[in-house]
C-alpha cells in the first residue's frame, strides 16, 4: 500500500490521502488443476471516508467465467472459474483509493463524548444499525465475556472513553502472537489464551461492545504506516489487517462508524498510528471467514491444492478441509484424501478427525478429543461426539427412544435412511436456532422419537405429547408411493413426515405458552380443540371441502386446524431449507441462507419473492428429466398469511431466547 499523485486519475480531494493497493495471492501445486473457482472481496469499498478511484483485478490463468457483486452491506465480491489447466494461480488486486481521516471533533464531540448508553440503536437512527448488535452462532458472546467487558463499561462513561479503556486493555492483557490461532479459533479460546492476532482482538472487542447492545461491525482491509524519516516506503511492509469499529447516532439512513484501528503492536481510537486505513469489506457476521480476501477452491489429484480460508459454513456445499473434495452432509470420509471426516452440528461444518500434528490447522478436530457417534454402523451417523460423552450419541440420535431391535435387518436399513432424514430435520432446525428441549430436560412434553416397522407390529405415524412416532416403512420407495397414490398427495417423504410432526410439536412449545399467539392462531387456523377425532371421520369419508385450495396448502390441512398448522409448518422447512441449499450452490442470492436472515416486516415477503421464481425453475428442470415437479403446491394469499405467522413467532420467540435481538421503537 503506497500513497500515490494521482497523476492520471481525477486530482485529489481536499483533505484526503491517495493510496494504492496491490494485493497478490499466489497459490501453487503439486499437481495439475484443471477447475479452479473461488470469490475474492478484494474491491475497495464506498463510505462516507474513503473513495474508490479505479480497481482492476487480474487473474493468471484467465478465468473462463467471471462476475461482481455486491451484499446487502455493500461488499463487493468478484466470482471466477478457471477451467485452463494449470500448476499456479496468481490473483493481483490493484486499487486506487482516497482516504479521508475523521476530523478531531469525531472523536471529542458529538456521540463520542455522550455516555456509551446512548449509542445503543434505537428507533429510525438506530433501524440499519441494528443488525450489527446480533450475536453469531455459535454464541460468541459469553459470561466470559461480559465479565472482560464489565470494567470498561462504567455506568453513564462517555463511549470514548469506554472504547480507549477496553483497546487499551486488550491491547494491554493480550499477546500479539503470529501462528497462535487459525480462521476457526473463537473468542472464548482467544480469552483463555490470552494471544492471537488482529482477526481476534477485533473479534473480541466486538463481543464486548455487542455485549452490552451496542452495535460493532468487523473491518477487513489494509493499513499504510509512514515510513522512518529520510526513508522510502518498501513494497510489502503494510498489511492486510482486521479492526472493529462501533456505531453512532446519526440521522435516519446514514451509517456512521468509530473504528478501532489496530496497527500490529497497538490499538488506536483515532488511527493517528497510521497514514491511511482502506476497508474493503464490512461485514456482521463471523468476522474471519466472511472476510477472508480470497475464497478459492480447485479440482485436481494435489494433495496441497487449497489454502483454506473459509469459516461460515455452508450448510449443504461441504468440502473437505485437507484436499478440497467436494462432499455432501452424509460424508463420513473423504473419497479423494481418505480423510476421516464427522459433522460438528456446533459450526455447521465436515471436519476432519485427525491424530497428532495433522489435525494442526482449520477444519480439524483432535481424534483423541472427538469420535463418531456410537450409531455410525446402525444409523450410518457422521455426526462428532466428544470423547467419553456418556451413551456416545449425538445430539439427533439421543432424540431416539425406541428403534428395530438388532435381528431385524430390514428394519434396521429402514432406520438408518430415517435417521438420516431426522439428521437434517435437526439441523434445520438448530439453523433456525428453534428450541430442542429433550425428554432428559422436559419428561412430559420433551421432544423425541419412536422409530418403528409395522413389518412386526401397528405403527401410527403421528405425534403425542412430544413424542413422534415415524412407521419405518415410509422408508421403502414402494411403499411409499403407494400410499402416496391412494391417498392424492402430491408428496410424500421421509422428511416431509418428520418436519409435519415436528410442527406438532413446536405448536406447544411455542403457540400454547402465550395467549395472544393463541388468539390468533384461532384467527388464522381455527379452534385447535376442535374435537379431532369427528374431524378425522369426516375428512376420510367426505374428503376435502369444495374450493379448498385456496385457503390450504394441502388437502390433508382441510381436516382439523391442529394438521392446518403442522402442514404449514412443514411447508415452511421445506421452502427456508431448499432457499438455503439453492442459495449456497449459487441458485439463489447469499440472503436465502439461515446466516443472512431478512430482518423486519419485509422478511417474510422477501422470502417468498425468493422462492417462487426458484421452485418454478425447479420444477421445470424436474420436468426436463421427466420427473415430476419438485414442490407441486400453490400458495395462495391465505397460506401466505398463515406461514407469514409462523415466521413471525419463531423470530420472536427465537430472538426472547437468544437476548440477541435488539427492539427498534419509533
Amino acid at each position: 500500500m503506497s500513497s500515490e499523485s494521482g497523476a492520471s486519475f481525477e486530482p485529489v480531494a481536499p483533505g484526503a490521502r491517495r493510496h494504492r493497493v496491490t494485493h497478490r495471492t499466489e497459490y501453487r501445486y503439486s499437481d495439475i488443476v484443471t477447475s479452479s473457482y473461488g470469490r475474492g472481496f478484494l474491491t475497495p469499498r464506498d463510505s462516507l471516508r474513503q473513495r474508490c478511484i479505479a480497481h482492476r483485478l487480474d487473474i493468471d490463468p484467465a478465468p473462463s467465467d467471471s462476475s461482481t457483486s455486491s451484499d446487502a452491506y455493500g461488499n463487493i465480491s468478484s466470482y471466477f472459474h478457471v477451467t485452463e489447466p494449470h500448476r499456479n494461480l496468481t490473483i493481483t488486486s490493484d486499487s486506487i483509493v482516497d482516504v479521508y481521516l475523521p476530523p478531531p471533533e469525531r472523536y471529542t464531540r458529538g456521540p463520542a463524548r455522550e455516555p456509551w448508553e446512548a449509542a445503543r440503536p434505537a428507533g429510525l437512527t438506530g433501524a440499519l444499525a441494528v443488525d450489527f448488535t446480533l450475536d453469531l452462532n455459535p454464541p460468541e458472546i459469553t459470561d466470559e465475556v461480559r465479565e472482560y467487558a464489565a470494567p470498561s463499561f462504567v455506568p453513564e462513561r462517555p463511549l470514548i472513553e469506554v472504547l480507549r479503556d477496553l483497546t487499551t486493555r486488550i491491547y494491554t492483557d493480550f499477546t500479539y502472537r503470529s501462528g497462535s490461532t487459525t480462521i476457526s479459533t473463537g473468542v472464548k479460546e482467544v480469552l483463555a489464551a490470552r494471544e492471537g492476532v488482529c482477526q481476534d482482538f477485533a473479534r473480541l472487542a466486538i463481543a464486548c461492545l455487542r455485549a452490552n447492545g451496542l452495535a460493532a461491525s468487523y473491518v477487513s482491509g489494509y493499513l499504510a504506516t509512514d515510513p522512518p524519516p529520510g526513508k522510502d516506503r518498501m513494497i510489502g511492509i503494510d498489511a492486510t489487517h482486521a479492526w472493529a469499529a462501533v456505531w453512532t447516532p446519526q440521522q435516519p439512513g446514514q451509517l456512521e462508524w468509530l473504528d478501532l484501528i489496530p496497527p500490529m503492536t497497538r490499538w488506536s481510537i483515532s488511527g493517528t498510528s497510521s497514514s491511511g486505513a482502506a476497508a474493503t469489506m464490512r461485514t456482521c457476521r463471523r468476522c474471519a471467514a466472511s472476510s477472508t480476501p480470497t475464497r478459492r477452491r480447485a479440482r485436481s489429484r494435489s494433495r496441497s491444492m487449497w489454502c483454506r480460508s473459509k469459516a461460515t459454513c455452508c450448510m449443504r456445499d461441504f468440502h473437505c478441509p485437507n484436499c478440497g473434495q467436494r462432499l455432501t452432509f452424509e460424508n463420513s470420509e473423504c473419497l479423494s484424501c481418505g480423510s476421516a471426516l464427522g459433522f460438528s452440528l456446533d459450526q455447521l461444518a465436515l471436519l476432519v478427525i485427525a491424530k497428532g500434528a495433522e489435525g494442526d490447522h482449520a477444519g480439524a478436530v483432535a481424534a483423541a478429543d472427538y469420535q463418531l457417534c456410537a450409531n455410525l454402523h446402525v444409523a450410518e451417523c457422521n455426526w462428532l461426539v466428544p470423547v467419553g460423552q456418556p451413551g456416545g450419541m449425538c445430539a439427533s440420535c439421543a432424540l431416539t427412544l425406541e428403534r428395530p431391535n438388532d435381528a431385524d435387518k430390514v428394519g434396521l436399513a429402514e432406520f438408518a435412511r430415517a435417521e438420516a432424514a431426522k439428521r437434517r430435520l435437526v439441523a434445520e432446525l438448530h439453523e433456525l436456532k428453534l428450541p430442542i428441549v429433550g425428554r432428559d430436560q422436559d419428561p412430559d412434553y420433551g421432544l423425541a422419537f419412536r422409530l418403528l416397522s409395522s413389518g412386526h407390529e401397528k405403527v401410527i405415524t403421528g405425534h403425542e405429547n412430544g413424542v413422534i412416532t415415524l412407521d419405518l416403512a415410509e422408508g421403502d420407495d414402494v411403499h411409499r408411493e403407494q400410499l402416496r397414490v391412494e391417498m392424492d398427495e402430491p408428496y410424500r417423504t421421509l422428511l416431509g413426515h418428520f418436519r409435519h410432526e415436528v410442527g406438532h410439536y413446536y405448536f406447544y412449545r411455542l403457540i400454547t405458552p402465550s395467549g395472544d399467539y393463541l388468539a390468533r392462531f384461532n384467527e388464522l387456523f381455527g379452534d385447535p380443540d376442535a374435537d379431532y377425532q369427528e374431524a378425522l371421520d369426516r375428512h376420510y369419508s367426505q374428503g376435502a371441502p369444495k374450493g379448498w385450495k385456496k385457503q390450504f396448502v394441502s388437502s390433508y390441512a382441510t381436516m382439523h386446524p391442529a394438521e392446518d398448522w403442522a402442514e404449514t409448518f412443514a411447508h415452511y422447512l421445506h421452502i427456508r431449507d431448499t432457499l438455503d441449499t439453492s442459495a449456497w450452490c449459487g441458485l439463489a442470492p447469499a440472503t436465502a441462507t439461515f446466516d443472512r436472515p431478512a430482518l423486519g416486516p419485509s422478511a417474510f415477503p422477501n422470502i417468498i419473492e425468493l422462492w417462487l421464481p426458484l421452485s418454478w425453475s425447479l420444477n421445470m428442470v424436474n420436468r426436463s428429466m421427466g420427473h415430476d415437479d419438485l414442490y407441486p403446491f400453490v400458495l395462495p394469499a391465505a397460506v401466505l398469511a398463515k406461514m407469514q405467522f409462523i415466521h413471525t413467532v419463531i423470530d420472536e420467540v427465537t430472538s426472547q431466547s437468544s437476548g440477541s435481538a435488539a427492539v427498534v421503537s419509533a
